[in-house]
């Protein structure tokens, strides 16, 4: 499944955007996979990215403008990769900003 995300106005900082590693889950429930911008050079005004992820092992239906999406894990087990891609930003001097893909995953068990 690929969804397109768009946070407007964020005022943070960064050049890379990297999901946790490993978070940990159990079918069923729900869980956060925080998006993490690393210091940089530039203020952001806008950020878009899709994220990528099995539709038959994880949902996105709760998503709030934040630190975290909250992913509804399915009633599998194992790992879920989750990938941010095609992720942009704008800096507040109108510099476009491309960031490179990243990969996080859930661990269902």
């Amino acid at each position: 499944m690929r969804l397109w995300l768009c946070l407007i106005s964020v005022a943070v900082y960064g050049q890379t955007l990297s999901l946790p590693t490993k978070v940990s889950a159990s079918p069923g429930t729900y869980t956060e996979l925080s998006l993490t911008i690393s210091p940089g050079q530039s203020k952001l005004t806008a950020l878009q990215w899709e994220v990528v992820f099995p539709g038959e092992q994880a949902t996105l239906d709760t998503f709030r403008l934040g630190p975290a999406g909250q992913f509804k894990i399915g009633r599998t087990t194992g790992p879920i990769t989750i990938r941010i891609e095609n992720a942009k930003g704008v800096s507040a001097d109108l510099k476009a900003i491309d960031f490179a893909p990243s990969e996080g995953e859930i661990l269902v068990k």
